[in-house]
Formats: structure tokens, sequence, C-alpha cells
């Protein structure tokens, strides 16, 4: 893109592709330097990488709950617990 004035516009990058930027500076090559890494990070950051880990890296568990979904197999449990809510049997954590 390029401004009126003909000079190129930067366009910001987006938070994760700063992290990611940033991680990708200097290879790492032990488990150990990815942990110092990420005992390094913000809060924020922190945050970005779960984010990310949670889409690239399901948990096994996550897979089963969509499958148990999917098949029916939690219909039973899901409609009780409305059902118990409904009717004021549940009390806040």
């Amino acid at each position: 893109m390029v401004a009126p004035d003909g000079q190129p516009v930067r366009t910001p990058r987006p938070r994760r592709a700063n992290l990611i930027a940033k991680m990708m500076e200097r290879p790492m090559n032990t488990v150990q330097e990815i942990e110092r890494a990420i005992q390094a990070l913000r809060p924020r950051e922190l945050e970005e990488l779960y984010s990310w880990l949670d889409q690239h890296c399901p948990q096994p568990i996550d897979a089963r709950i969509q499958s148990d979904l999917a098949a029916g197999r939690l219909d039973k449990a899901i409609n009780r617990a409305l059902d118990d809510e409904k009717n004021g049997r549940v009390q806040p954590l």
C-alpha cells in the first residue's frame, strides 16, 4: 500500500503474528530453551500462546467430547442439567 506522498504504508501486524515473529527470531533447539522463552512471556502473550496451542494442538479430551456430542451420547446429561437449572435445582459455583 502507498500513501498519497508516495511513501509505503506499513500495516500493523496482528499480535499473534508479532508473537510468532518474536519466537522465530532465534530458533530454540531444546525443551529448556522453549520453557525459558515461555516463562519470559507477558500475560497477554501467554494467552495468545494458549490460544494458538488450542487451535493447533487439540487435546484428546476435546476430540472425545466433540465425538460424544456428535453421536448424541451427552444428550441425556445435557437435558438433565438444563432441567435442573430450569427447576431451580442448581447452586452458583
